[in-house]
């Protein structure tokens, strides 16, 4: 996911160790737009987001710890060194985070038991605040833009860009493309919106008027573990499809009849694996 504004791009860049092969890392890349200068910020990091502020002096990544701990941290623009580090009581996976204008609250989407909401989060407090109830509605992208929050969703069925006001909580579906439309971005204006249209021969950018007033009001995804119903489009096929009967019979048959009774593993019976000891000979760097 790239991050950008009128003076700088940047991005994750994925990194291997030299002698352990199934280490990696994940880095941050920076692009001066006027000179072209590719600046490599971060060195033997584990940030899977990153998005610049407006004003290009600080970084929001998401730091994926060595202890699977997920955090918000906040990075110095230029030297990559780490400002603060946000509290995560919740425990929650985050993803996809953005600046808002004030240069000082983020939108970030939050994660935790097969739950998902958007959250607004003041980097100066870490005061956080749901903009959405908490619910199954697969959310990605958010993206603030004044009052309101963009985000993806596929709650019709199709996956399609939507907004929050965060002033009423009203949510709104913004677009209705056939396929799916992902990643909303803003123009400086505040006059156009371009997204990612979904097509039969590929993805391609639209752009759209941003009119707020024009969007369709819809109601919010049932909170507190309420479960949205499925939009089966495909119906009654797989019963007629000629083949689902032998399908489902294999599965019948593949289910094992015997109970398997649990016993204790022996790490002393199992310490010599020929197996793995001999996929070891002939690898440079391992014995």
């Amino acid at each position: 996911m790239l991050s950008a504004t009128p003076a700088l791009v940047s991005w994750i860049e994925f990194g291997f160790d030299p002698r352990w092969g199934q280490r990696v890392y994940s880095n941050i890349r920076l692009l001066d737009v006027k000179t072209g200068k590719l600046t490599r910020l971060t060195h033997r990091a584990r940030y899977t987001t990153v998005a610049l502020s407006p004003d290009n002096s600080r970084l929001i990544v998401v730091d994926n710890t060595t202890t699977y701990q997920t955090r918000l941290v906040m990075l110095d623009r230029q030297t990559g060194r780490v400002l603060k580090t946000l509290a995560n009581p919740d425990g929650a996976f985050y993803q996809h985070p953005r600046w808002q204008a004030d240069n000082r609250t983020v939108v970030v989407v939050w994660l935790k038991n097969g739950q998902k909401t958007i959250q607004r989060i003041d980097t100066q407090t870490g005061e956080a605040t749901d903009v959405l109830p908490r619910s199954n509605d697969n959310l990605s992208h958010p993206q603030a833009v004044g009052p309101y929050v963009l985000y993806n969703s596929p709650r019709s069925g199709i996956d399609n860009i939507y907004a929050v006001d965060t002033r009423s909580g009203q949510a709104f579906q913004v677009t209705s493309r056939p396929l799916a439309a992902y990643h909303a971005a803003v123009s400086p204006s505040g006059q156009a919106l371009a997204f990612d249209d979904f097509a039969a021969t590929g993805s391609r950018i639209v752009t759209t008027p941003f009119v707020p007033n024009s969007w369709t009001a819809v109601a919010a995804v049932p909170a507190n573990g309420g479960a949205t119903p499925p939009v089966r489009f495909f119906g009654k096929l797989p019963q007629q499809d000629p083949g689902a009967a032998a399908g489902r019979a294999v599965l019948r048959d593949s289910t094992p009849s015997v109970a398997y009774p649990a016993r204790r593993f022996s790490r002393l019976g199992h310490a010599f694996n020929p197996y793995s000891w001999g996929q070891c000979w002939g690898v440079p760097g391992k014995t």
